[in-house]
């Protein structure tokens, strides 16, 4: 188990790589290791109850929701940013912000995948490329007054960011709360 206290109090007086940081600076990091330690164990977890679903259901059993494929719409232009605005309007718009150097980004992805199911047009989701479209998200941050993170998921509604959650929130978010 992670101590966070024991942690902290091993790197006061608050360095991090041998270099004088802020309290708040280094809390942060510390506490964005510690929400990338819970996000493992839970991919690891759904993974091993992976295992004994398919050792213990069998393929003839009803499912309450068919699983689809994910429709994502490319995010590559900031012009983009004002049609999901307008678009919001009338349906949830979910944005989808990830690091493709970020090994957590890609778990939580994959994760995301394989938990979620849109059925028909329920809303529009989103895919932001950070590396490649890094203006596009900074303008996301700034335009829906978010904070950037990565990997992150925002739920657009009505001109403006309704949720947004980012590493182990993503997986605990209720998107049915929002459609």
């Amino acid at each position: 188990m992670f101590n966070f206290e024991m942690y902290r109090a091993t790197i006061l007086p608050w360095r991090i790589n041998g270099q004088n940081v802020g309290k708040t600076t280094c809390l942060q990091d510390i506490s964005t290791v510690c929400m990338e330690i819970k996000l493992i164990r839970l991919i690891s977890f759904q993974r091993k109850m992976g295992i004994f679903n398919n050792l213990f259901s069998s393929n003839n059993e009803n499912t309450e929701e068919p699983q689809t494929q994910l429709n994502w719409i490319q995010l590559t232009t900031v012009e983009q940013l004002d049609e999901i605005e307008q678009n919001s309007s009338k349906k949830p718009q979910i944005i989808f912000k990830h690091s493709t150097s970020c090994g957590i980004s890609s778990m939580v992805l994959r994760s995301f995948k394989n938990s979620y199911f849109l059925k028909g047009n329920q809303a529009d989701l989103y895919f932001l490329d950070l590396h490649r479209h890094r203006e596009v998200s900074n303008e996301v941050a700034n335009k829906f007054q978010v904070r950037h993170q990565s990997p992150q998921l925002l739920i657009v509604k009505n001109r403006s960011a309704v949720a947004n959650e980012s590493h182990g929130g993503i997986m605990s978010l209720n998107l049915s709360r929002y459609i």
